[in-house]
């Protein structure tokens, strides 16, 4: 079944149904509708998730999928883009140690227990 408006979407039986460019309807056996975008990165083909039917529109996936594609054709991975840092280990230890120093009894232990996170 083709996709063709919100209307047609709500009445899509359980599948995966086309709605053109890569945006698919994807109808769980449970009820669960979610639009999934499929586009070539990198010479692999992943579902990128859209957002569940119930609060994405037919003409929000649209926009989105619009979004995504041109980012994969302009040779960015539309996956990295809201991706946050993610600190090393010394970094976060750091600023742990950095809250802990009052606490300690004196420098000597503080600086001991970074020294036993850092080895």
């Amino acid at each position: 079944m083709r996709i063709t408006s919100q209307t047609s979407a709500a009445k899509a039986p359980v599948g995966v149904h086309a709605a053109g460019n890569g945006l698919y309807l994807v109808v769980g056996s449970g009820g669960a509708r979610s639009w999934v975008l499929r586009v070539s990165i990198s010479g692999k083909r992943p579902e990128l998730g859209l957002g569940g039917f119930s609060y994405t529109s037919f003409e929000d996936a649209k926009a989105k999928a619009y979004e995504l594609r041109k980012m994969a054709k302009d040779g960015i991975d539309p996956r990295s883009v809201n991706q946050k840092a993610i600190p090393t280990f010394e970094a976060f230890a750091s600023v742990v140690h950095d809250g802990l120093k009052p606490t300690f009894r004196n420098s000597k232990h503080a600086a001991q227990w970074i020294t036993t996170i850092r080895e």
